[in-house]
């Protein structure tokens, strides 16, 4: 299918902004940019062939005057203790898949998050204020080595920072939203 995105969180509701900045670069990370994203994602759960844990998502990323549209299929989660499936991104010119997929009525959740994106040789860091939830750190890395090396990386990171690497959250910010009661 796609590739194989491994993907872990952890919430920093009281960080400072420019010291994490800062540590990044000095780690090695290259500030790719601030992005504003819409995540639309439909509930799948009366397709055929759906399985568990799935993911349909239609993102709007708006960077100042640009805007871009993306639809994502994200596969079964393939690891306890890391998500970990493959995902398949389709860019869109414009917005109408989502209009259609409302229209054959398809329930649309939203999450609204403003991300600032940090890289170093394919392995990202952002920075998230996700709306309702507050501010995360998610770790991504598309097709590592192995589960083991991806984790290192990740409480490697964490450790420079000086924050607890024992709370990594796998669930989707998504899974957040509904265990938080953002919708009702």
């Amino acid at each position: 299918m796609g590739s194989a995105e491994f993907e872990v969180k952890v919430r920093v509701s009281d960080i400072d902004l420019e010291r994490v900045f800062s540590k990044l670069t000095l780690l090695g990370f290259t500030k790719e940019g601030e992005v504003l994203e819409e995540d639309h994602y439909f509930d799948l759960r009366g397709c055929p062939g759906y399985r568990q844990g799935t993911v349909l998502r239609f993102r709007k990323v708006s960077t100042g005057s640009t805007v871009e549209y993306r639809l994502t299929y994200k596969g079964v989660i393939a690891y306890e203790g890391i998500k970990a499936r493959d995902e398949l991104e389709v860019s869109l010119p414009d917005d109408r898949v989502l209009e259609v997929l409302k229209l054959v009525g398809f329930r649309d959740l939203v999450v609204r998050k403003k991300r600032t994106y940090f890289n170093r040789a394919g392995f990202k860091v952002s920075i998230d204020e996700v709306e309702c939830l507050g501010r995360f750190l998610e770790f991504e890395e598309v097709n590592p080595p192995s589960v083991e090396s991806f984790l290192a990386k990740v409480r490697d990171v964490l450790n420079s920072l000086g924050i607890p690497s024992s709370k990594l959250i796998t669930e989707s910010y998504l899974e957040l939203y509904l265990r938080q009661g953002c919708y009702t």
